[in-house]
Order: structure tokens, then sequence, then C-alpha cells
């Protein structure tokens, strides 16, 4: 037996009120409802007696339903069918409504990857490939870097939706990595995303209701509009990385010359996306070759700042109180706080890390605290917070100030009393932890604001460790520079790989605004570009040398012989 669901609520249960009315007695008699909300559909348990259950677990709240979920209603079991997929996005939390790929689909409007280089650019364009070039050349995490890049590729092409995907096997369906969109739920073409992918060619679909199959997501739930996209593969050294897509809610409204400027674009993030995959492979090897899990960076160097910086962890190691590290993006927090650990008393016990961004808000006190179970002897060591998992040791909570005042509040009682209490519970536990707070923000300012607690704020910033920036470190910055490169030669290829002089003048007068991180980047990814044992000015990047021209202007010609 099927039933169609239409654009209103349907209720399940074994009442005569029901929409769909169960003969069944182990439901109740208003047992579940489903709903459509924003192009999504939902089942939601009605405070039945014996629960509803989505793939055999039991719901506690709206849980949304994905093709061929399997929803158990007493002892009814029904199986919830769609044309349309929802996939979860990698790097963000808005789902995106997809549809099966129809994979014999062929395109008119579909180049070949190496068709923009035989294309003509003017002035503007070519602007906008040097603002990419600058993003791309950031020093930021690939995550951040595509948000930024979508971004500015959205609001150039005057795009409703960019899509990144990142997958090297062309088998769908293709999970997107990032979705800009002003959408509650933003669609995506998995025939034009595949195609793109197993064929290595860009496609301009200019007018989506001649153009795809009648079952496309965009057909379906299009309300009848027709809409225009462009899709191009990301490639790099003839290995497929993903594919960039850009969506506009008008037919015709891109043409080759759009098609062949979004190529070069896609041509550029490929290469760079490539880099950086290279490079966190890099540091995963460096790391294990070391035998130092964290490098220490933030504590190399020879200049008087950073002997200041190894003095104050030395001064506060021994402390069993609160530590508040205070530095800028990238300068070293992680680095200092297991300085610091790994020189206190609790060196032998475990060392946690929590951070409020990487966890859902409304999750945040049970990732701390601990969930209590509803009885005493079904606790499930899943359910532990952080605090308990740091017992005996220490825990780190990196940018504390992103943490709800709730929290904060209740942390601070944790500091002061020692003990904690889970969430949903009464009991208190001991808390033998020691905690070191980082932040690249001024607390101070936080606390004025009334958006941080005044007592935490006290309590935690009694010991308190700042770390100098790098453009203040002098000769560090060519230290540390020496120290990537050299890590880096032999996985790029190299014996060894040293850095011509108008390369360290150019490095120490740049401001360094991501600091180490930006620094190890900038390095790794010369190393990954140059092309032969030193690397010269072509292989920094362009943003960089604009800032710095007239310190290094001098010594073109120098660089050029070099090479």
């Amino acid at each position: 037996m099927a039933y169609e669901l239409g654009k209103d609520p349907v209720t399940i249960g074994r009442g005569d009120e029901c929409t769909i009315r169960l003969e069944d007695r182990v439901a109740s008699r208003r047992h579940a409802r489903v709903y459509c909300m924003e192009e999504q559909w939902w089942v939601e348990d009605l405070a039945s007696r014996n629960g509803t259950f989505v793939n055999g677990q039991q719901i506690s709240g709206p849980q949304r339903l994905h093709r061929d979920d399997r929803v158990q209603i007493g002892q009814a079991l029904v199986v919830f069918k769609t044309d349309v997929d929802l996939l979860d996005q990698t790097w963000a939390d808005k789902p995106v409504l997809s549809s099966p790929a129809q994979e014999d689909t062929a395109f008119e409007h579909a180049v070949e990857r190496h068709w923009f280089q035989q294309q003509a650019f003017d002035t503007k364009d070519l602007e906008f490939l040097y603002r990419i070039s600058s993003i791309l050349s950031a020093g930021a995490g690939l995550p951040r870097l595509a948000r930024d890049a979508l971004s500015a590729i959205r609001t150039f092409f005057k795009a409703d939706v960019a899509c990144l995907f990142l997958s090297e096997r062309a088998k769908p369906p293709i999970q997107p990595a990032l979705v800009l969109s002003d959408a509650t739920s933003p669609m995506v073409s998995q025939t034009v995303v595949l195609y793109t992918i197993r064929t290595r060619c860009a496609v301009c679909v200019r007018n989506t209701r001649t153009e795809l199959p009648p079952t496309d997501v965009l057909n379906l739930m299009g309300e009848g509009r027709s809409r225009s996209l462009m899709c191009a593969p990301l490639v790099c050294r003839d290995k497929v990385l993903g594919a960039l897509l850009v969506d506009r809610d008008q037919p015709d409204f891109f043409d080759s010359r759009s098609l062949a400027l979004f190529m070069a674009i896609a041509h550029q993030i490929g290469n760079d996306i490539f880099l950086l995959q290279e490079m966190t492979k890099l540091e995963a090897i460096a790391r294990a070759t070391e035998g130092d899990p964290l490098y220490n960076e933030a504590l190399i160097g020879s200049s008087p700042a950073v002997a200041k910086l190894r003095q104050r962890i030395a001064e506060v190691a021994d402390s069993d109180q609160p530590v508040l590290i205070v530095g800028e993006r990238g300068s070293g927090k992680h680095e200092v706080a297991h300085a610091i650990h790994s020189s206190s008393p609790r060196m032998r016990g475990p060392l946690v890390w929590f951070h409020a961004l990487a966890t859902e808000p409304n999750q945040i006190a049970a990732s701390l605290f601990g969930m209590e179970p509803a009885q005493p002897n079904e606790f499930d060591p899943a359910n532990r917070g952080k605090i308990e998992d740091a017992h005996s040791g220490t825990l780190v909570i990196e940018e504390i100030g992103t943490l709800p005042v709730e929290v904060q509040r209740a942390l601070q009682i944790s500091l002061k009393t020692l003990q904690f209490t889970r969430v949903g519970g009464q009991r208190r536990y001991l808390a033998d932890i020691r905690v070191i707070a980082t932040t690249s923000d001024s607390l101070e300012d936080t606390v004025t604001a009334g958006k941080f607690d005044e007592e935490l704020f006290q309590t935690i910033s009694g010991l308190t460790v700042a770390i100098p920036p790098l453009r203040e470190r002098g000769e560090d910055v060519i230290e540390l520079a020496e120290r990537f490169a050299r890590r880096a030669a032999p996985w790029a290829g190299r014996r060894e790989i040293t850095l011509a002089p108008p390369v360290q003048r150019a490095l120490q007068m740049y401001r360094w605004l991501g600091n180490i991180r930006e620094l190890r980047n900038t390095i790794e990814r010369a190393v990954l570009r140059c092309r032969g044992d030193k690397v010269n000015l072509a292989d920094l990047p362009p943003d960089m040398l604009a800032q710095v021209q007239s310190a290094v202007q001098p010594t073109v010609v120098e660089s050029q012989e070099t090479k």
C-alpha cells in the first residue's frame, strides 16, 4: 500500500482523526506526524507510548527523512520514497537537494578543459583572476579558502548558487564540499556534476528546462522556471579533484565568454587545492618522521621575544592554576598549550582539546560536562564529557570567548569548587583537571560588552601567557622559513631547497597577519611550485609580493639570475 504525501502535514496513528489510520494496538492514537518544511520532509513522534523509529533508531525530536529511510510506527514499517535526495555538505550544515544522476545525458555546450587557454580576457576578467589568486594564496586552511573563493565567484558571476565538489571518484552521489546560496535548501544537478567529472569537460547549460532530463531536481523542484548554469572540472597534473559550479535562476544568463573565464578560475582553484592537499600530506609525514607531534614552532628562534616566551612557559608550567594563552590567529597557541602541559606535573595525564566553534551550539554543554543517563546503570562511555576525559590531566579550551555565557558560568563553578555536574543530572563529580584557555581576541572587551563572564575571566587570567606575533620576532622568520623548506624538500622530490636572498628580504618585510601558520603554508606552497633547488620571488604569492614590492624591487634582476 502506498500513501502520497502532499503539502499538508500527515498524522499517523490508530485514532479516527489521523490522516493515515493504523489498525494496530501497539500504535498510539496520534503516534507520529510527517510534514514538509523548507522543501525537506520530516517525521516527528507525538509523545507516543512506544516511540517512533527511523532506520532502527528511536527519535527524540523532528528527524529529517532521506530517500529509502525506514520508519517504524507501532508494528507498521513505512519506507519513505522520493525522487529527491538530501545531501549533506562537508563544510556547512545546510542540506542540498539533489536527484539521481542521469548518466546517459549529453550536453551540446561542453568543451575540453584546455579550451579556455585559446580565449582572450579583458582587463576586468584579468583583475578578477588576480583577486582569486590572492584569495588562494592567503595561507588559510582549505575550508576557509573555499568559502572566500566561492563567495567572490558567486558575486562576480551574479550567481544564485555557487558550489564546490571535491571527489576523485566519478560515482554518484557526489557530495558537495561547500554550497553558497540564500535558499534554505539549494538545488544542485548531479547529472551535470557527474558528467563534468567523468569527461573532464566544462559545461554551460543555458536552459535547464530543455537541456536537463525532466527528472533532474532543477526541473522537478523548479516550479516550472528555467535556469542556466556552468560547471567546470578541477584538475591538476592530470588528476581529477572535483568540480566547480555556479547556477543562476534565469535562462541564457551564461555564455561562452562566461564559460572561458569560469574554466580559467577552476584551473587556478584545482592547482591550489592540489597543493593544499599535498601540503597536508607533507605535514602528516613530517610529524611522523620528526617525532614531535606539534613541532613547537612557536618556540623556535633566537629573538628576545621568543626567549621571553620560553621563560614565561617555564614559570606557569609548575602551577596547577588555570592559564590563559593570548595570541593572534596562527601565532602558535596550540603549541604553547602543549609545551605547558608537557612541562607540568600533569604531563603523564591526558591532554584533551575542546573547541566550541567545532561543536553544535546546543551540544556544547553536553560535550564539555557530559550527559547524565536516565538510569544509573545505563551510562554510555560515549556520553562522557571533555572534563571527564581530561581527569588527572589538562583540558585545553580553544577560543574560550566563543563559549555560550551559560556554559561559561557553569565552567566557573567547576573551577571554583573542583566539581562538575553532567547535563540532566544533579550529582556532583570530581573535576581533577587543569584548564588552559586560549583566545585570539581581547576578553577584556568581551567582558565589557557583557558577552563573557567577569568572574570566569578573573579566574583564568591570573596566569597569562602572551605570544608575540611573527612580525615582532625579527630573524626568527628566516629561521622558521628555512626549517619549513628543509622539511618539505624531500617530499617535493628535492634533496635540499634554499631561499634566494630576495626571498629572505621579502619574508622579513611582509606583515604576516596569519603568523606562523601563514609562513608555513607560504613556504610549503613555494617549495611545491619551484622548479629548481632554490625558492625565488616568482614562487611566492602575488599579493605578498605586491605588499613588499618596494623592499624587493632593487633585487628583481638578482632574483632572475638565481633561477
